[in-house]
């Protein structure tokens, strides 16, 4: 009779769902999260690190509808265009994408930003690039971000067009956000200035 208890409570023991093993794996997706994010970081600044010494491009990235990768310019392109993953289809709902323009030593550079639309919660941040002593080092500029009623937080100040100095870069990071609405994303302009 005790064996067959025993038997009965290990069959219903069995059959409980464990419920930490559930808590487990959501810690587990915010350490991936987490562990992602660092992998990204560390790829960007060795990315960033091997450009600062180097004056060769990496060319420009392929992207599907909802991924893309970083985007480097070397100080040989002079003129080029940045676009939001499927512009000008509306933008994916999720993802990161990064687009850095490296400095030219004698020619400064200007941004055109021609179309925006940027769905609840989506910032588009920008930064410039300064190269001093084979080290690059990233200046906030400014950003933008979505909101429910197409206004946007932020919108570069009223502005569309930048400017730099000479020597210095630019750096754009494009973080995505459910996109309810369609919005299209940005395209945005860039040409490399001579001195004098």
């Amino acid at each position: 009779m005790i064996l067959r208890w025993w038997i009965v409570a290990l069959i219903l023991l069995s059959t409980i769902p464990n419920t930490t093993s559930e808590w487990d794996s959501i810690d587990e997706d915010e350490e991936e999260t987490e562990q992602r994010e660092d992998t990204e970081s560390k790829i960007e600044e060795a990315v960033m690190q091997s450009t600062a010494l180097t004056t060769s491009t990496i060319p420009t990235t392929t992207k599907d509808f909802c991924h893309c990768e970083m985007e480097i310019y070397g100080p040989e392109v002079l003129e080029g265009v940045l676009k939001s993953p499927n512009y000008p289809s509306p933008h994916c709902g999720t993802g990161k994408c990064i687009y850095k323009i490296l400095p030219h030593p004698n020619m400064s550079l200007h941004v055109d930003i021609r179309s925006i639309s940027l769905s609840t919660g989506s910032t588009l941040s920008f930064w410039n690039i300064l190269n001093v002593e084979k080290k690059e080092y990233l200046i906030y500029n400014s950003a933008s971000t979505g909101r429910y009623d197409y206004s946007y937080i932020g919108r570069f100040d009223g502005y569309t067009t930048f400017s730099s100095s000479v020597g210095v870069g630019f750096k754009a990071v494009f973080k995505m956000h459910h996109n309810e609405y369609s919005s299209r994303g940005f395209l945005i302009r860039f040409e490399r200035n001579a001195i004098g």
